[in-house]
């Protein structure tokens, strides 16, 4: 039988929606309400479906006081590992790498203040899987070859954030490619419709803080691989 139909299409996109949650690395604690939220069940079948998982082998689970304990296998993650293995055949060579190399500067401090933004920090933590340190990296293209790269990210799949309102006030959407910092940390390209900002610099938030975890300083040449 072949891989493809051993998977059971919705199951396999719970298991997706679970790892974006942050279960590949952690125990994760659901709610009842949160997971027929995330996937759009009713509670009856979402309960129904995490059990598939669960007899899939491709999650482990704890049913405790107001939810559940969740976490992605061993056997969950390969199943992961082969599917983003297909799709790299397909991807890969139609998509070629980006790299970026920019200059660290001190920035305004903008960064920090929109992505603990609620409405933008929720959507941060679904679709990336993690919770960003509150502050950017922020870089200084160093050149015109890379100001033309920073262009070429439009030809590679990038993650969507929405724009929102506080009643008050409407922030726009995000544009959000996933990146190696000097091919040692994983982060994320901030790409805003509004920026005050010109097309010289990118913003680049982490789950750490990456000048300490980089030991990095304001001058050091920062390379930035997307693919």
């Amino acid at each position: 039988m072949k891989f493809v139909d051993k998977i059971k299409t919705s199951e396999f996109f719970m298991l997706f929606e679970i790892a974006k949650l942050g279960a590949l690395e952690k125990t994760i604690k659901l709610t009842s309400v949160r997971i027929s939220e995330i996937f759009a069940f009713s509670q009856q079948t979402s309960a129904r479906k995490l059990r598939n998982l669960e007899q899939l082998g491709w999650i482990s689970r704890e049913i405790v006081p107001k939810g559940q304990l969740i976490r992605i296998t061993k056997e969950g993650r390969e199943v992961l590992q082969k599917v983003y293995s297909n799709l790299s055949i397909l991807f890969v060579n139609r998509f070629p790498p980006v790299v970026l190399e920019g200059e660290v500067f001190t920035g305004l401090g903008e960064g920090s203040y929109y992505i603990q933004k609620e409405g933008y920090l929720k959507q941060f933590k679904e679709q990336l899987g993690f919770t960003p340190y509150p502050g950017t990296l922020n870089l200084r293209l160093r050149s015109k070859a890379d100001i033309n790269a920073k262009q070429d990210l439009s030809t590679i799949p990038h993650i969507p954030i929405e724009g929102w309102s506080n009643g008050q006030r409407t922030y726009g959407p995000v544009k959000v490619y996933r990146t190696m910092i000097n091919n040692k940390a994983r982060g994320a390209l901030l790409d805003a419709d509004r920026s005050h900002y010109g097309e010289d610099v990118v913003e680049i938030i982490a789950p750490e803080f990456l000048r300490n975890i980089l030991g990095l300083k304001d001058g050091d040449i920062v390379q930035l691989l997307f693919i």
